[in-house]
């Protein structure tokens, strides 16, 4: 492909990892280096997008939940061939980095990709968990993402959790 690096399905790339900045390769060639080449990183559409993939960056900490981009169910459930996205509460949170420090282990997030996850998240983490560790990968807001799993009811003790005590 000559100088260019083509990406396709490599949720390894450096270009991945570094946000999809422009690439740095000219700052690490060395000046008395015999052979120079121009290397840029493409973003290729793959078989499960339909035209131009969309990139999303992740929104800055300031930013409501209400002032994030929309992303419609149909390209949150087609970015899973490239990226690892999640649906918690209707927010989209890119975790295709994150999977490798997930304390649970990459295949807890990875069983969610591409789905919504609330309850299931919410029964395994606190508001300042969310405050900490989701805040800063959010890139989005979607509606329609559906959780293929139905809630099972919480019990305390032999009652349901939330049930009105009879005399």
């Amino acid at each position: 492909m000559g100088w260019l690096k083509a990406l396709r399905n490599d949720t390894t790339s450096s270009a991945l990892k570094q946000n999809r900045l422009p690439c740095n390769t000219y700052n690490r060639l060395k000046p008395d280096s015999p052979e120079v080449s121009h290397i840029e990183d493409v973003l290729l559409p793959t078989n499960a997008s339909s035209g131009n993939p969309r990139f999303l960056s992740f929104a800055s900490l300031e930013t409501s939940d209400a002032e994030l981009p929309l992303l419609s169910a149909a390209e949150v459930a087609s970015s899973a061939a490239n990226h690892v996205y999640i649906v918690v509460d209707n927010i989209v949170y890119n975790c295709t980095q994150f999977v490798e420090d997930h304390p649970g282990g990459r295949q807890v997030i990875e069983s969610f990709r591409g789905q919504e996850c609330s309850w299931q998240f919410w029964r395994f983490h606190s508001a300042e968990i969310m405050r900490q560790w989701g805040r800063p990968l959010r890139i989005a807001q979607t509606t329609g993402v559906k959780n293929k799993w139905k809630e099972m009811p919480r019990y305390v003790g032999l009652k349901k959790l939330g049930a009105e005590e009879e005399d």
